[in-house]
């Protein structure tokens, strides 16, 4: 399933707020560092409620062999996640 980030809005359950965010895979091990400027990545990845989705996001910041991304939210501050770096590809 490919889905515009903010279209994951959309998708929420409304016993589940979150369902639409990307599942957070806690903080990495290792150094992190912030990007100067966010860049655009397609990120193959889980959400809260099961699906599996292919979204644009910003990589925010970086750690060995992890992206943290940042995923624009209706009705909310944006929301962050760490995943693999493998899931996510430079656009």
């Amino acid at each position: 399933m490919s889905v515009p980030g903010r279209m994951l809005d959309a998708m929420q359950s409304s016993a589940a707020p979150y369902a639409s965010w990307v599942v957070n895979h806690g903080d990495p091990p290792g150094a992190t560092r912030m990007l100067d400027r966010p860049r655009r990545a397609v990120v193959r990845t889980r959400t809260y409620g099961g699906w599996t989705v292919r979204v644009q996001l910003y990589v925010i910041a970086t750690a060995p062999g992890w992206v943290c991304v940042q995923q624009d939210l209706a009705d909310r501050a944006p929301w962050n996640a760490w995943v693999p770096s493998s899931a996510a590809l430079p656009v």
